[in-house]
């Protein structure tokens, strides 16, 4: 049993103040020191959103832009996809072909995604246009 302890003393330096398993090698860090600073920077970062979360909750959006002006950003100079993001939709395009069987132009429908970058504030008008609703 001692000697299973002198082992792990061995693999052990100053460099390696964690403990692990792991062989040292003097001159690199530690990985599961990395991953526990990884862990961190995110636990961090976690805090960070709910902290402005809480912060601009219940806000008017004149407020909201008066913060972030506050912090050299106006939201005037923002595109709007990146505002508002965007949306994908179907749509209908009508193709004219050709129908051999009665010598005739015909129309029909296909339909395709729309992608749109320049989406307006939402309302009930917006849904109606893209016949959604």
């Amino acid at each position: 049993m001692d000697a299973k302890v002198e082992n792990k003393e061995e693999k052990t330096c100053e460099c390696n103040e964690c403990n692990c398993e792991e062989e040292c090698k003097c001159d690199e860090e530690c990985t599961c020191e990395k991953e526990s600073k990884k862990e961190k920077k995110k636990d961090k970062y976690k805090k960070q959103i709910q902290e402005l979360e809480e912060k601009i909750k219940g806000l008017k959006s004149s407020d909201i832009h008066e913060l972030l002006f506050n912090e050299g950003i106006n939201l005037n100079d923002v595109d709007n996809w990146k505002k508002r993001g965007i949306a994908i939709y179907k749509q209908n395009k009508e193709i004219v072909g050709y129908n051999k069987k009665e010598n005739k132009n015909q129309v029909s429908y296909r339909s395709f995604l729309f992608e749109d970058f320049e989406i307006p504030i939402f309302s009930e008008n917006f849904f109606k246009d893209i016949n959604i609703i």
